[in-house]
């Protein structure tokens, strides 16, 4: 039995050094712990290695999205699609995506970004976008803001911390 998801409204609730532009886009995410039990997530939740993301989005209009990490090392990684292009997702209600990703070993503030474009967009173009966002950053994943393409983006906050 599958929790529902908490809906996280993007263009609201953002805290320092992030923006949105385009709004009516949601994103929730549930996540899966390793005792089986499943719930939503809301910015800031502490999640631990090994925990288990799935993403579900509301669009305003047919799109093409993905969900990209960085993360407390630096790291830029694509979550949803993990490669190839962006997953087109129709407007209207709520669409759990295709995936699902566990969390690597790393500790520290996460962001979730999600991207979504009007045309088919690379998952690897995206990336690099985040990439050079996050060098014009000095490698602060706070002080990235947009990263640069035609596309509304918001982004999430989750901590990784240690298992006790």
């Amino acid at each position: 039995c599958a929790a529902a998801a908490l809906v996280l409204l993007i263009g609201s609730g953002h805290g320092p050094g992030e923006r949105s532009k385009g709004g009516g886009w949601q994103l929730g995410a549930i996540a899966q712990y390793p005792n089986g039990r499943t719930s939503g997530i809301s910015p800031g939740a502490a999640l631990a290695p090994g925990d288990r993301l799935r993403f579900e989005v509301s669009a305003p209009h047919d799109a093409f999205v993905s969900v990209i990490s960085l993360d407390a090392t630096g790291a830029v990684t694509p979550f949803v699609p993990a490669a190839g292009e962006a997953a087109p997702v129709r407007a209207g209600a709520r669409r759990l995506l295709a995936g699902a990703v566990r969390l690597d070993d790393s500790l520290g503030p996460e962001r979730l970004m999600l991207v979504a474009c009007p045309r088919a967009m690379a998952v690897a173009e995206v990336v690099a976008a985040a990439r050079s966002a996050l060098g014009r950053a000095q490698g602060k994943i706070d002080e990235v803001g947009d990263l640069g393409l035609p596309c509304p983006q918001a982004s999430f906050w989750i901590r990784k911390e240690a298992r006790p």
